[in-house]
């Protein structure tokens, strides 16, 4: 089964991205992938793209989060800035 996708932002339904239910696979409208040609044989099937969920809302990061995510340890950033 597949879902629309909306915006997380403008809550827009997206033309470009369809998401998979079984694992949460974001799916982008390129022929050449191949999740997205399954997507198209299953629609060729007669099945029906489920509407879309509302998105869960963008938590902001912590400063901590964010150094992580930026593969930066506290002292690495400190050496950086040149507060070190």
């Amino acid at each position: 089964m597949y879902q629309q996708v909306k915006d997380p932002l403008n809550g827009a339904i997206s033309a470009t991205l369809i998401r998979r239910v079984s694992d949460g696979a974001f799916i982008p409208a390129d022929e050449q992938n191949a999740d997205y040609r399954d997507y198209l044989a299953w629609i060729a099937e007669g099945n029906e793209l489920a509407s879309a969920a509302d998105p869960e809302p963008v938590r902001e990061r912590t400063p901590a989060e964010k150094l992580v995510a930026a593969g930066l340890t506290v002292a690495e950033l400190k050496t950086l800035l040149g507060l070190q």
